[in-house]
């Protein structure tokens, strides 16, 4: 599966998340050279592990002021220690430092949308960690939490699974979608439901084929059985599906046609999008 183009400008990746911080030009022209200045210490200097998850916190609060800048030059040079010292620390053997990096290069990719900030390969490298982050989500207390929350956030308002379908990130996108379904629970702010439903509503809207593998995953989420077991993950599922339904209309029908699937084990939404699709298809044949 793959994108549906290459230009991320194309695919939808928004360009329009600003910064809730509405800075002066001096204020502007401060906020970078402390950008700078953090990427520089964390690049230049050594320290323990609890030091550096201290001015990760630094940068990435300072980065998360920073609005999209359309100066395009000027703002590779104010990221560029920061993201050499952020790309040098994406494989930490710290878990709490991989999230910080992940979470203060999610706000990078924030400014520099719809543009790609990083090489291919580190950008592959970002996403198995933002994936490795949300798992963090199912405990809604903790350093760990707080991270995957901002990196869930932002990642739904750019559009980021966009980038992933461009990276031909496939597998990686099916386990985004099943530790989402996996991992929603009635603690969880609204916030994380509508994150987890945009994104997963992105990924289908964008993408040129529907693994069978997503399918059996929204499929499975959305049992009657389900209901009881994990309701925030029931509705979470028929929400992507309702959101989804014109696209994923025939790869239903061919899945339940060749499963044998009986609609009664699944929410009405299954049959709605199946049978309502022959429904129509058969009053044109019979209007005709």
């Amino acid at each position: 599966m793959s994108a549906s183009s290459s230009s991320l400008q194309e695919q939808g990746m928004s360009e329009n998340v600003a910064s809730d911080y509405v800075l002066s030009e001096e204020a502007e022209e401060q906020l970078n050279t402390h950008v700078i200045q953090a990427g520089k210490a964390i690049l230049e200097l050594a320290y323990t592990n609890e030091e550096l998850l201290q001015e990760l916190d630094k940068l990435e609060d300072l980065l998360s002021k920073v609005r999209q800048e359309k100066k395009k030059n000027e703002m590779k040079k104010v990221l560029r220690s920061a993201k050499k010292a952020l790309v040098g620390l994406l494989g930490h053997g710290e878990m709490d430092v991989k999230i910080s990096v992940t979470s203060c290069l999610t706000e990078i990719m924030r400014i520099t949308a719809p543009n790609e900030p990083l090489e291919d390969d580190n950008m592959k490298k970002y996403f198995q960690l933002a994936v490795m982050a949300f798992g963090k989500l199912s405990c809604v207390v903790g350093h760990g939490y707080l991270k995957a929350l901002s990196i869930l956030k932002v990642f739904a308002d750019v559009n980021l699974c966009v980038v992933m379908w461009d990276l031909e990130l496939d597998a990686l996108l099916v386990e985004l979608f099943q530790k989402f379904l996996n991992t929603i629970k009635s603690i969880h702010p609204p916030v994380v439901f509508c994150s987890m439903e945009k994104i997963m509503s992105e990924a289908i809207d964008k993408s040129d084929e529907i693994s069978l593998d997503l399918l059996h995953i929204l499929l499975a989420s959305v049992k009657k059985e389900n209901l009881c077991l994990s309701p925030f993950s029931f509705k979470l599922g028929e929400r992507v599906l309702e959101n989804c339904a014109s696209k994923l209309k025939p790869y239903l029908q061919d899945v339940v046609s060749s499963m044998g699937i009986s609609f009664g084990d699944y929410a009405n939404i299954v049959a709605s999008i199946c049978q309502g699709a022959t429904q129509r298809e058969n009053m044109v044949v019979f209007l005709s």
